[in-house]
């Protein structure tokens, strides 16, 4: 991995966390660097097991996950993250020495959304990551519009609903009127009828 100067377009970036799995120190630290060198924050993990124990406490904003790792390997981690509805959303970006056609399948079938060979290049590893945030922040976008649509169904619908409810109130009142004003009717007949001498 070579370090390059740092691309220079990121208040984007800002406060954005992302979650760095790697068993390797020498790469944890230089993505590390170049990260908060684009205005990113950065946690770090050495193995998937401090990976979920992390996001019990912090929801990232993407995983850098390197597959090859002792203990749960990364597709196991990506399995786990992407099979809780809770972390289902974030961006997974598989890291591997492994180049080979089998792996990069394994990680995109465990749910990763993108795949990136080591060594790799800083200016590829920050397109991609980039790829991956504006892609969650899409997925974000259209999750709000949509809660907001389903909100807005939910008002029309209720409004329908009390507007039938009142026609029906009136229907019914309407119905019951008739019969209530032949009944007053006929009690006002008796007691006429009452009131006069035989």
């Amino acid at each position: 991995m070579d370090i390059k100067p740092t691309v220079h377009n990121q208040t984007i970036n800002q406060g954005k966390t992302i979650l760095v799995v790697e068993d390797s120190l020498t790469i944890r630290m230089q993505v590390k660097d170049l990260l908060e060198e684009n205005n990113f924050k950065v946690i770090l993990a050495e193995n998937g097991e401090k990976c979920l124990e992390i996001l019990e406490t912090l929801i990232p904003y993407a995983i850098l996950l390197d597959i090859i790792m002792p203990g749960i390997d990364g597709i196991e981690v990506c399995k786990k993250i992407k099979g809780d509805a809770k972390y289902e959303s974030i961006p997974i970006i598989m890291l591997t020495a492994q180049g080979n056609t089998e792996n990069k399948v394994k990680g995109l079938n465990a749910g990763a959304d993108d795949y990136l060979t080591k060594p790799f290049e800083i200016e590829e590893l920050l397109a991609r990551l980039q790829a991956v945030l504006r892609t969650k922040t899409l997925y974000e976008e259209l999750k709000s519009a949509n809660h907001k649509i389903m909100e807005q169904q939910k008002s029309v619908i209720e409004e329908e609903r009390l507007k039938v409810l009142l026609q029906m109130a009136g229907a019914t009142a309407h119905e019951l009127n008739q019969p209530l004003m032949i009944l007053l009717g006929n009690i006002e007949l008796m007691h006429v009828s009452m009131d006069e001498p035989d």
